[in-house]
């Protein structure tokens, strides 16, 4: 593991704990020299659902929505290439026009 930032907790044992940040964002949690907990931090993606699908053709289409309006579609293109595009409201005009959409990578998507 690489070396981290080490912050100590107490325990109701009134035991420390070191709680690392490894250089991937983790909270890695170890007893002992054991780890027993590794805490992996929220992706851009975890709230939304899955709405629709189009994999009718070769190129793969799927919509996805959050509580609050918004929405992602992720295309997969019949090279394997994975591309996205979101929009802050009106899921139904963007899954609509999914495939007149510009789409983008991961990275600049999100």
């Amino acid at each position: 593991m690489s070396q981290g930032i080490t912050i100590k907790g107490k325990t109701p044992y009134d035991k420390s704990l070191p709680v690392l940040v490894d250089d991937q964002g983790r909270l890695v949690i170890t007893v002992d020299g054991s780890t027993v907990l590794t805490i992996v931090p929220p992706k851009p993606t975890d709230a939304y659902e899955l709405s629709n699908f189009d994999d009718a053709t070769s190129t793969e289409y799927y919509g996805y929505e959050a509580a609050d309006g918004s929405w992602y579609v992720k295309k997969i293109a019949s090279t394997g290439a994975i591309t996205f595009i979101k929009g802050a409201s009106d899921y139904a005009t963007g899954w609509t026009d999914r495939a007149t959409h510009t789409y983008a990578s991961y990275g600049a998507t999100f």
